[in-house]
């Protein structure tokens, strides 16, 4: 592909969405991509597998750039589902001084990749995964200055969600483990808080124009209305999107992942979906999610049905052993584990 002008690096800002999994990350994800000055692309992990490898290189010359290249496409959701302009990456990346920054390097992966949506000039970047919640202080050791949006959705909400992709756990555990995301991320928030804003998911839904509004205020951005039109722009693109799969196998998987996970994507907003955990979770799973769960809740300001809950709840030791061993993997040398490492998909399974 013949580029029109030439292309120059970055400077904007980054901005990480954080939240547990299943809290409506990727709907505010499309939502911000919409806008023609944020580029928001889909998930990916890239940031945290290169980072052990090249955090620390001071001298970006001409090999190491070509080396990070090749290690990037490597990544599993870089190359199942994003659409990369190698030809944009490569000239922005060689466009960069040797004394640039691993962080720098990143920010153009991120405008060379191609969205849905138009784009004009990049004034900000917001780089979404759920996994992030718990890896901020190694994101903040990148990004100093890096801002964060705190995404959170009714632990019942949460709960339901996740078992309709896997019915196998037990709510208590998930419960808890909605504790210890948000308490993670509470942690870093209050260490930094004027880098730190917070949505419910539930105003999002309500109140779509309001809180979109208010989170761009927060960049000191301007609203746009294309931010509540996305849907239309995903249903146009979607077949594209396919076509534009290297392979049949990865057509296949990028199939599954819209049907099964992203379908809603290309609809409008359907305020049914804050409440229908009162639809699909028992009156015990309820009452157990409240007596775990509510004493964070209650900082929300969700309401109760029992109105009996643990104001300080102890995040049980599997789930923190979880958590720690997360964290070790991501600071383990690249060849003492995978790069290719496989993100749990459970669409693709189930």
């Amino acid at each position: 592909m013949a580029l029109s002008k030439k292309l120059t690096p970055t400077q904007a800002p980054i901005a990480f969405l954080v939240a547990k999994d299943r809290s409506g990350t990727t709907l505010l994800q499309t939502m911000l991509d919409s806008h023609p000055n944020i580029c928001a692309p889909l998930e990916s992990r890239f940031v945290l597998h290169l980072m052990s490898k090249y955090k620390n290189e001071v001298c970006w010359d001409e090999k190491l750039k070509i080396q990070f290249q090749e290690d990037l496409f490597k990544e599993q959701k870089i190359e199942l589902f994003w659409e990369l302009d190698k030809e944009a990456l490569n000239e922005r990346i060689s466009a960069l001084p040797e004394s640039t920054t691993y962080g720098e390097i990143c920010k153009q992966v991120y405008v060379s990749s191609k969205s849905f949506h138009n784009k004009e000039t990049i004034k900000l970047i917001v780089d979404k995964n759920p996994i992030y919640a718990i890896m901020i202080p190694m994101l903040q050791e990148v990004y100093p200055n890096a801002k964060f949006i705190h995404l959170v959705r009714d632990y019942r909400g949460n709960v339901s969600s996740i078992r309709s992709l896997n019915k196998k756990v037990g709510v208590k555990k998930l419960g808890m483990s909605w504790v210890m995301t948000n308490m993670e991320i509470e942690k870093s928030k209050d260490e930094n808080p004027n880098n730190f804003i917070t949505i419910r998911y539930e105003d999002l839904l309500d109140s779509p124009k309001e809180e979109l509004e208010r989170l761009i205020d927060f960049f000191d951005l301007e609203f746009h209305p294309d931010m509540l039109t996305y849907h239309m722009r995903i249903e146009k693109a979607i077949s594209t999107y396919l076509d534009g799969a290297p392979n049949e196998k990865i057509r296949k998987i990028r199939e599954i992942g819209i049907a099964k996970v992203h379908k809603n994507l290309s609809k409008p907003l359907n305020t049914t979906f804050k409440n229908k955990w009162e639809r699909t979770l028992s009156s015990k799973e309820i009452s157990t999610l409240e007596t775990y769960s509510g004493g964070l809740a209650e900082k929300y300001g969700y309401y109760f049905t029992t109105g009996i809950f643990t104001k300080n709840q102890v995040i049980p030791i599997s789930l923190r052993c979880e958590m720690a061993k997360l964290r070790l993997y991501y600071k383990l040398p690249i060849w003492l584990r995978e790069l290719k490492s496989k993100p749990s998909m459970p669409f693709i399974d189930s």
